[in-house]
């Protein structure tokens, strides 16, 4: 059988071989709302027995009535009701369907046979997927699991689909390309790759609630979805990752990673923590803060498109672009392989802060934003003349000379100045107490 299910429409019978190519169901994929579909489907096909499909494996349930360990016989669904105790199952030559109806948390270890599914949880009167507390263990193959909304945990060693319904879950991946839809519960899902190179995960997870997910030696195929007004904690360790940020808040500590891209969530109040290799970080909302670790980095904030009042801050080596695009914005260089940019969209004009490191060797970036634009307002501080460099991004030449010739400054403390530009499409840049004034060879 396939190691994904699809269904569409009425309940249909799922026929599991073992002796010929793997098989589907025609529709579109399983999701958190084809959750009642798929588990009575299964349920009907155990029941039905498959008796006669074609080409197909007849299924005889099985029902444990004892709280001890239980071995299920080859090419059997194992079905397990409620009204009694827990059980430790060992499924171990089940091609199979697994239903787990009970109330009770169940242990149940994963067979030898290439392709399973389990199901576990009931179907309500109101067609949601309910109960089912388990610990499932899947097999090294491949195959599809299904939880029902309460709290779970599951231990994925193959490539397997994996949706949660609800309920406060706990997964582990390891070594597989696993595909985990999390419900509305709040879960925690750890991809940990395998004990070799090529044991890697390339695992993609789409979270629901608020979810806390761990990525350990990930491979560079590694997704995370944050969908909804949901809040995500990620930690990244090992490979790069790629986190595609919602509506809600998102928090990504990657730094002991060797990179990736990471975008925050719209909610604002992001933290994204860069890798170590090359790394990129989007803001997703207001009042975010992007950190790069190493490697070469590029960290951006887009204005109204991603928020306003975003923190930058470069790494201490490695190679860093900043690009500030919101009001209230604030870039800071930590090594002089750091370039700020000033940017901006329609919409987020207004102030920005850049700050230079303090041994210099930044590039300042001012990007024309157009003719008849109202500009922003850029503060610079930690700008060292003679050593640190401007650069004006779409301007037409001369904009430099004119620029300097409009420049006004003001004496500060211990011989240092303050010198003001404009720039023609009305962006004041204000230079903060610098050590001399500004000339033709401080632009690029």
């Amino acid at each position: 059988m396939s190691d994904q299910v699809t269904l569409h429409g009425a309940a249909k019978a799922i026929y599991i071989d073992t002796a010929t190519p793997a098989q589907t169901v025609p529709g579109g994929p399983v999701n958190s709302y084809t959750n009642a579909d798929l588990a009575n489907s299964l349920l009907a096909s155990a029941n039905a027995g498959l008796a006669g499909a074609p080409g197909s494996t007849p299924i005889v349930l099985y029902t444990p009535n004892t709280a001890s360990q239980v071995a299920n016989a080859a090419n059997t669904a194992l079905e397990l009701t409620g009204g009694r105790s827990a059980v430790s199952v060992t499924a171990l030559a089940s091609t199979g369907v697994i239903f787990d109806a009970s109330a009770n948390t169940d242990t149940i270890s994963g067979g030898t046979a290439s392709s399973q599914i389990f199901v576990g949880g009931k179907v309500s009167s109101g067609g949601g997927l309910v109960g089912g507390n388990f610990v499932y263990y899947t097999n090294h193959g491949a195959g599809t699991v299904v939880a029902g909304t309460g709290n779970d945990t599951i231990y994925s060693y193959g490539n397997h689909l994996i949706q949660l319904s609800g309920g406060n879950s706990s997964i582990v991946s390891s070594a597989g390309n696993d595909t985990i839809n999390l419900g509305l519960g709040n879960d925690t899902v750890s991809l940990t790759g395998g004990v070799t190179a090529a044991d890697v995960v390339n695992a993609t997870v789409v979270g629901l609630g608020a979810d806390t997910i761990n990525l350990y030696s990930a491979g560079a195929g590694a997704v995370v979805n944050q969908l909804g007004n949901t809040n995500l904690d990620l930690i990244v360790r090992g490979g790069p990752a790629t986190v595609n940020g919602g509506t809600g808040s998102t928090t990504v500590d990657a730094s002991g990673s060797s990179g990736g891209f990471y975008q925050a969530g719209a909610g604002g109040g992001s933290l994204l923590i860069g890798g170590t290799g090359s790394t990129t970080l989007f803001g997703g909302g207001d009042g975010d803060r992007l950190v790069a670790t190493g490697g070469t980095s590029y960290l951006a904030s887009f204005g109204d498109s991603a928020g306003d009042n975003n923190s930058l801050v470069g790494a201490a080596s490695g190679s860093t672009t900043l690009v500030g695009g919101g009001d209230g914005d604030t870039l800071v260089a930590n090594n002089a392989a750091t370039d700020l940019v000033a940017t901006t969209v329609a919409g987020s004009q207004g102030s920005e802060t850049l700050v230079g490191f303090s041994g210099g060797g930044n590039t300042f970036t001012f990007e024309d934003l157009g003719s008849g634009a109202p500009g922003e307002n850029v503060i610079v501080s930690d700008f060292t003349v003679g050593n640190d460099t401007i650069a004006l991004q779409g301007f037409t030449a001369g904009e430099a000379a004119n620029a300097l010739a409009g420049a006004t400054t003001i004496a500060g403390a211990g011989g240092t100045i303050t010198e003001t530009i404009h720039l023609s499409d009305n962006t004041t840049v204000t230079f903060t107490n610098i050590n001399g004034p500004l000339t033709g060879n401080n632009f690029s």
